[in-house]
């Protein structure tokens, strides 16, 4: 059974995760391969505070990056196709931690 408490932290974050898929369909990375939700919000262990971490994976960074979403402030991480290929081969736990438990929101030819 789940309380009162996980189904509103279930709703917000399916929310900002609809809210960032609309902002990166309507604004994809130029150069970029993928944008990735990580972090707390993507785990469903976020609180009141807690700002929506993204690795967007890209040649340069985004003209038009979201600062927040809804009432949620956004902390963006670049890194470029090659960093993030050498990131995972070289297995560091930063990466892996991403890979695993993060959400993708927008992939390049999708």
């Amino acid at each position: 059974m789940t309380s009162v408490i996980e189904r509103h932290r279930a709703a917000l974050r399916d929310r900002t995760i609809a809210e960032l898929r609309a902002h990166f369909a309507v604004h994809p990375p130029a150069g970029a391969k993928r944008v990735i939700l990580f972090g707390s919000v993507a785990r469903n262990d976020f609180d009141g505070v807690s700002d929506a971490d993204i690795l967007v994976i890209a040649s340069r960074f985004p003209e038009h990056p979201p600062w927040s979403v809804g009432e949620r402030g956004v902390d963006l991480l670049h890194w470029t196709p090659a960093q993030w290929a050498k990131a995972l081969a070289d297995r560091n736990p930063f990466a892996l931690e991403i890979a695993r438990d993060g959400v993708e929101l927008w992939r390049a030819g999708s």
